[in-house]
């Protein structure tokens, strides 16, 4: 092997206001419990500073993400919005 790539760890604290905030939002909207999750595979906020991914897929459901006939149910699509719009709203002091 001549050479190797790789990429920085993407990571943010769990304790951090944002992550704090979108766990809340999380918690109103869907009625239970947030936790964050550490993947290994790299995401749409890799390169942002400070990001984290939130949405769109919960545990419970089988929807295929990021395969053949990936969707969501229109519940999850507008429980998405809910809380999208609610995490929004209180990051910009609303």
């Amino acid at each position: 092997m001549d050479e190797l790539d790789g990429m920085e760890p993407h990571y943010v604290d769990e304790n951090s206001e944002f992550v704090q905030t979108l766990l809340r939002v999380y918690e109103k909207i869907k009625g239970e419990k947030g936790k964050c999750i550490a993947e290994g595979g790299i995401t749409y906020v890799h390169n942002t500073k400070g990001g984290v991914a939130f949405g769109a897929e919960f545990p419970e459901e089988n929807n295929n993400m990021h395969g053949a006939d990936e969707h969501i149910s229109m519940e999850t699509f507008k429980i998405n919005l809910n809380m999208y719009a609610n995490a929004i709203a209180e990051l910009c002091g609303e």
